[in-house]
């Protein structure tokens, strides 16, 4: 569970690992961890124990860089970080609602223009890449 917090990427061994780990504190019936597989249970497990705070901060450096952002891009960017803990994901379709959309009623993409928007949409992309097993 540790690397899905740290948005590692997994082996086969560690999926059949965390399935194990699942099964044997009894997290759920079999019936329900055949349905979490077909979901995805990395993704399931993470949407559990979210990311890891020092995980997300590195990712979002990387992203600011050395550019100079707005306050509210910033504002922005603080509450992206804070759901990615807690969630261990965010869609880009959740980046247009409620509570983004207050810090960004226009969109993110007017927030902080199509280059950069496109950025930022890669990195939350990178938050899906340590599901796919490696």
């Amino acid at each position: 569970m540790q690397r899905l917090r740290r948005n590692k990427p997994l082996t086969e061994l560690d999926l059949a690992e965390l399935e194990r780990s699942l099964t044997d504190c009894g997290a759920g019936s079999e019936e329900d961890l055949a349905r979490a597989r077909q979901e995805g249970l990395a993704g399931f497990v993470r949407s559990l124990v979210g990311l890891d705070r020092a995980a997300v901060e590195e990712t979002r450096s990387e992203f600011i860089g050395d550019s100079t952002l707005t306050a509210g891009q910033l504002d922005f960017l603080n509450l992206l970080v804070v759901q990615l803990c807690e969630n261990g994901s965010v869609s880009m379709d959740a980046l247009y609602v409620s509570p983004y959309s207050e810090l960004a009623p226009a969109g993110p993409d007017d927030l902080f223009g199509d280059t950069r928007f496109d950025q930022l949409e890669r990195v939350l992309r990178s938050f899906d890449s340590p599901f796919k097993v490696g």
